[in-house]
């Protein structure tokens, strides 16, 4: 059997009202991401 990969894409317009909460949410996001390249580091 042949397997086919299917991607969607997600089309969403951002108001600008959302664009200080997504900053904040794309900052944590960093954050966490930074801490686990840390810590996977370290642990190396």
């Amino acid at each position: 059997m042949y397997s086919m990969d299917c991607t969607k894409t997600l089309r969403l317009r951002i108001k600008d009202k959302h664009a200080c909460v997504l900053a904040v949410m794309a900052r944590q996001v960093n954050q966490v991401f930074n801490f686990c390249n840390e810590t996977s580091f370290c642990a190396i």
